[in-house]
């Protein structure tokens, strides 16, 4: 059993990230509570001038995915963790004073992503997996509030999660703060996430662990 890769797609669509897997049973219960440092609730002046048109210039992603369960007395553990940029890039972003507007946002992934498999703690199988796939443009508006100079938290954001059928899943999460730079006209919005919940197994309890970094860029037009 092996969950195979996290991918970009866009900032969680503001994060550029879908978790994917090729393990068809699993089945997410609640997703609803992560932990998503960045937001902040300081004051500050706004000094970081983020309103107006932006080209995105792609993304990057530092992924870690673990599944885990027991069953029979046997503790059986799978992570995969990545580490890739995209490419083939495109699309646009409006910054309001309250919305990020994105707009045919599209990019490609050729990355591997490394498996480990543990029973009882002992490393039973190592393997790495190519992971190669084109997105199609996709639009989506997120509601945010500026928090400090630096940091904002978007309101309205959705997970990319793997269903039983093989596919993902969208799963609205709890407002996730981010961090954004402006060097020249380069933005660029990081999120840090983690969340560890309780999905199911084959009917068997099992632990959801993901953690992540991700970077996404915008040039100014």
């Amino acid at each position: 059993m092996k969950i195979t890769g996290a991918r970009a797609l866009t900032l969680f669509l503001i994060l550029g990230v879908v978790f994917s897997s090729c393990q068809k049973e699993v089945s997410l219960q609640d997703f609803n509570n992560g932990s998503t440092p960045g937001g902040g609730n300081g004051g500050g002046s706004n000094n970081i001038n983020i309103e107006g048109n932006w080209n995105f210039i792609g993304s990057s992603a530092e992924t870690y995915v673990a599944l885990s369960m027991t069953e029979a007395g046997q503790t059986l553990k799978s992570i995969t963790t990545s580490d890739y940029e995209t490419e083939n890039y495109g699309g646009t972003l409006t910054v309001t004073d309250k919305q990020f507007l994105f707009k045919g946002i599209t990019h490609s992934v050729d990355d591997t992503a490394h498996s480990k498999t543990y029973i009882n703690g002992v490393l039973i199988d190592e393997t790495d997996r190519l992971h190669s796939e084109v997105y199609p443009p996709t639009d989506q508006t997120l509601d945010y509030v500026r928090n400090t100079n630096d940091s904002l938290t978007f309101t309205n954001t959705l997970a990319f999660l793997p269903d039983p059928s093989g596919g993902t899943t969208q799963v609205p999460i709890e407002p996730m703060g981010v961090k954004i730079s402006l060097s020249n006209d380069t933005l660029r919005v990081i999120t840090n996430y983690m969340a560890i919940k309780t999905i199911t197994q084959q009917g068997v309890p099992a632990t959801f662990d993901v953690r992540l970094k991700g970077i996404m860029k915008f040039k100014k037009r």
